[in-house]
């Protein structure tokens, strides 16, 4: 007969998974940039998320969760974390649930807290999530059916103001940012919307006051409904936020979101010309490459002005701005990507203005 210590040390094991699944979920994942290279004067971020380290003379604190692939649970994992969800049935049922939801974290996460809201935590009621007409073996295509029964719910609520408002950014929104492409929103309400969406684990914070992050297949879904109008407004606010000619790439981080915006907002000759060129790279002298060392940061802007990397530059661009994305003098970093063109590939090189 096993001891009570035994015991309990078996039922600790039983639950770790869907303890850790939980806390993984509810922490924001990090990006770590690519390194400057040798002699660079600084650590280069990207400009989609930006990591800082700790401060000097804080080391890391050691992570107390185990490692999880959350791509790659088994059914009985699936069904053991929507168990934690308070999601009620057999293990039979929640394992053929877990399966039919390719047992993807995010989606099980997804649909556990819809059930749980909307449909009494009853796990056969998972038949009322209507399938969406996406492409099953596209990652994430569970996830996005549950998004959708989200939206649907929060139809004409703070809430779906709020989510819509997230796919402008590429990045956790600053609340300042955010607040120039959602609607006017009454304080409390606002703070009930974004506990709410906390609550159904589509963000991850429920602060007002701190940047709303989410998972990116959350932003991917309201990334469709952005309007150039939003991208535009943020396009402006960021180009005023940095000095006109940034020292460092702190400072330089504004332009990084500028860009991003004003390309979405359909400006790219603008926004190549006066931000890219003029304000990032300074001309010739290729700042942020040359003096910064940020070449990946360089060449994730320069993408925003290709239809196809590295080969077709949007069309909205002159031929003389497309011809200056297509040769060296575009960018010192574009040889490090194979960027390189066949004769008859190449476009005339009239001067850009």
């Amino acid at each position: 007969m096993p001891s009570p210590t035994a015991s309990a040390r078996s039922a600790c094991s039983s639950s770790s998974t869907a303890s850790s699944l939980c806390r993984t979920l509810r922490r924001p994942p990090r990006c770590r940039p690519q390194g400057p290279p040798p002699g660079a004067r600084h650590r280069q971020p990207w400009p989609g998320r930006l990591h800082h380290p700790p401060p000097h003379g804080h080391p890391r604190r050691p992570a107390r969760a185990r490692a999880l692939d959350l791509n790659d649970l088994t059914p009985e994992q699936g069904a053991e974390y929507l168990r934690h969800l308070k999601v009620e049935g057999t293990d039979e049922e929640l394992q053929q649930a877990s399966r039919e939801y390719w047992n993807h974290a995010l989606a099980l996460t997804l649909l556990g807290t819809y059930l749980t809201d909307f449909c009494g935590a009853d796990i056969r009621r998972r038949v009322e999530i209507p399938e969406l007409m996406v492409e099953e073996t596209r990652e994430g295509a569970h996830a996005r059916r549950v998004i959708a029964a989200y939206e649907r719910v929060f139809a004409g609520k703070p809430e779906l103001d709020i989510l819509r408002a997230l796919g402008h950014f590429d990045r956790p929104a600053e609340p300042e940012a955010l607040r120039l492409v959602r609607p006017k929103i009454d304080y409390r309400q606002y703070q009930a919307a974004l506990k709410r969406l906390h609550g159904a684990r589509l963000i991850l914070t429920k602060d007002p006051a701190q940047p709303i992050d989410c998972h990116p297949l959350v932003r991917e879904y309201f990334a469709g409904q952005a309007t150039r109008e939003g991208h535009a407004r943020l396009y402006e606010h960021y180009q005023k936020r940095a000095p006109h000619q940034p020292e460092t790439l702190e400072e330089m981080t504004p332009l990084f979101y500028a860009v991003y915006h004003g390309c979405r907002a359909g400006q790219h000759a603008e926004c190549r010309r006066g931000v890219y060129r003029d304000r990032i790279l300074r001309g010739n002298e290729f700042y942020l490459v040359k003096k910064l060392g940020a070449s990946g940061t360089d060449l994730s802007l320069l993408a925003n002005f290709f239809a196809t990397p590295w080969s077709k530059p949007v069309a909205t661009l002159p031929p003389a701005d497309q011809s200056w994305c297509l040769t060296p003098q575009g960018s010192p970093s574009a040889p490090s990507v194979g960027r390189q063109m066949l004769p008859s590939q190449c476009w005339p090189v009239p001067k850009p203005t």
